[in-house]
């Protein structure tokens, strides 16, 4: 059986706050990082090749907060902080 290659994706959030945001990749996607990129968000992924050849996908979640925003999004891991303008926002997992 041939060995999964590893590669990195990019994917891009919207700009809302407190909107839960569903992301399509494939199964076991590792997020490597959040950051702007040209004024948006976005997000890099590590992967399994054979994963996004075979269609092994799933949705994700995820939210962007800004500091002392109150949520009732079950948060499930922190991925960023980002600055931009003045304003701090946290780009979360959610459930």
């Amino acid at each position: 059986m041939k060995a999964d290659n590893n590669v990195v994706y990019k994917y891009s959030l919207k700009p809302f706050r407190s909107t839960r945001q569903l992301v399509r990749m494939p199964m076991g996607a590792e997020i490597l990082d959040a950051q702007f990129q040209d004024g948006q968000f976005v997000m890099w992924a590590s992967l399994y090749d054979s994963y996004e050849q075979r269609n092994l996908k799933e949705d994700r979640a995820f939210v962007i907060l800004y500091t002392g925003e109150v949520t009732k999004h079950r948060i499930r891991q922190h991925l960023a902080t980002l600055q931009m303008h003045g304003l701090v926002y946290h780009i979360f997992e959610i459930d």
